[in-house]
């Protein structure tokens, strides 16, 4: 089977989050434990931000959580997701992605207002089918593999037909949970390529714009031409 389906994570995949989202955890940080530290958030960045407030101050309870989370969730929405940038050359390698028949969507654990505010703010949207996020449906995704699995039943995908391109080990395993080929981002912020628990990696890319070069994507069509 040829790849026409192509899933993309999108912090650290497509677009660079991190500054919006360190500026957003120190915004809550600052309100809801003064005089803490956060630390750099670089190599955390993948799960859903509660995690991360978990994993770094590992001795808060549920209802400081979700203080913190609401907090943080007040500055991303109205001024952190603003300070998002788009990876060099994701614009051009999507058009030509979608130029040549390849259908592509998004993955997410971002909620579906930063998600689209991003997106849209970077005119990226018209290049997806679909975009889904853990707020898409009434019963909440709790993770990418749910998420994928979700489209690849609705859709009628099959695995081998698809591939998921992401940063983090998350979601290489999320990829691996449903049987598709996994394709790491090196520049991003996870470092999946380097992980011995990723077993479903095809390919690594350094630059966004060298999906163009993946025969997996671009292969010759049944009359020998490149597509």
């Amino acid at each position: 089977m040829s790849v026409g389906n192509i899933f993309f994570d999108l912090d650290g995949t497509l677009v660079d989050t991190l500054p919006g989202i360190e500026h957003s955890c120190l915004a809550a940080v600052r309100s809801v434990l003064p005089g803490r530290k956060l630390g750099g958030l670089r190599q955390r960045m993948g799960p859903p931000i509660r995690e991360i407030f978990r994993q770094v101050f590992n001795d808060l309870n549920e209802e400081k959580l979700d203080e913190l989370l609401s907090h943080f969730r007040a500055s991303y929405d109205n001024e952190g997701w603003k300070m998002s940038v788009a990876y060099p050359g994701v614009p051009g390698t999507l058009r030509r992605l979608s130029s040549a028949g390849l259908r592509c969507f998004v993955l997410t654990n971002k909620p579906s207002k930063p998600t689209y505010d991003i997106l849209r703010g970077l005119r990226l949207c018209t290049y997806f089918d679909r975009v889904i996020c853990p707020d898409v449906k009434s019963a909440r995704f709790t993770s990418k593999a749910e998420e994928l699995r979700y489209l690849l039943e609705e859709l009628r995908l099959a695995a081998g037909q698809c591939v998921f391109i992401g940063d983090s080990e998350d979601d290489a395993l999320a990829a691996r949970s449903c049987e598709v080929p996994f394709i790491a981002a090196a520049y991003g912020y996870g470092q999946a390529h380097l992980s011995k628990n990723v077993t479903n990696m095809v390919a690594v890319i350094s630059k966004f714009p060298r999906l163009i070069d993946l025969d997996i994507l671009f292969h010759p069509g049944p009359n020998g031409n490149s597509i």
